[in-house]
């Protein structure tokens, strides 16, 4: 399904918006002989479904990624899944984003149909009805057939207003990176991504930018907070009202933060 998705994707982009689309590289790195089997079984796995996806070796990894390499212990035990530029690459989000909004009312326009847009707009109250839902909104009302939610942690507690996900609950981290200096440009050809662990959050790695590969974040370093969104502390009420503050939730949050890294 992961393939399918970013066929689609990729085949947007190649008619409608390949400026938002760089070729770069791509590596997961394992380190130690316990992820190189998994990474090695992984790779069986996924041969089928990613035929030019390559297993590589220490010296491999050199001759590829000559960073990731350099100054370690010879007799360290690494191993990597690597995708070349032909077969992987990063997007530049945003700008897709834009594109998928002028596309879609440049759509609507040639269907003769009404596309309304309404930014920095809060929804206050969703109100289930007969033939659909009511939302109350700063800038008025408007009825829908039917509401989709991407609205990051806030989705989960709209959800629950409505009776559904009651028995879920929110850890909210944020993460900070390192970023490289200009005095040291091009330290990696592409992203190296670590193999995943048990933690619920994404494992250090190191990120070029999509469009300056002189640029390149390493991390994330990770914080446990107590708001919904970082630096919006008016968010921090939500939270506290929100399932991860009852007691399940609680015992549920310090079992995770007990977890060795």
């Amino acid at each position: 399904s992961v393939r399918e998705s970013r066929r689609i994707l990729m085949a947007f982009i190649n008619k409608y918006a390949k400026h938002t689309y760089v070729p770069m590289q791509k590596m997961t790195l394992a380190i130690g002989s316990e992820e190189c089997r998994a990474l090695k079984k992984r790779h069986e796995e996924y041969k089928p479904h990613y035929p030019h996806l390559q297993f590589l070796e220490m010296d491999e990894i050199l001759r590829v990624e000559k960073n990731v390499v350099l100054g370690r212990d010879p007799d360290e035990l690494i191993s990597a899944l690597y995708a070349t530029e032909e077969h992987a690459g990063a997007v530049d989000y945003e700008k897709l984003a834009e594109t998928f909004m002028s596309r879609a009312e440049t759509a609507a326009v040639s269907a003769d149909k009404c596309l309304e847009t309404h930014f920095s707009t809060t929804v206050d109250e969703i109100i289930k009805e007969r033939n659909g839902f009511l939302l109350v909104t700063s800038k008025g009302s408007f009825h829908a057939d039917f509401i989709m939610f991407a609205a990051g942690p806030y989705s989960l507690t709209f959800a629950q207003k409505m009776g559904y996900a009651s028995d879920y609950g929110l850890m909210m981290v944020g993460g900070n990176f390192y970023y490289s200096t200009k005095e040291r440009p091009n330290l990696l050809n592409g992203k190296v991504n670590r193999v995943q662990g048990a933690v619920p959050f994404s494992e250090p790695h190191a990120d070029p930018a999509v469009f300056d590969r002189s640029v390149v974040r390493f991390g994330p370093t990770i914080m446990f907070l107590l708001l919904f969104i970082r630096h919006c502390y008016w968010t921090t009420l939500d939270y506290f009202r929100s399932n991860i503050m009852r007691p399940r939730g609680l015992k549920v949050l310090f079992k995770i933060m007990a977890r060795p890294v």
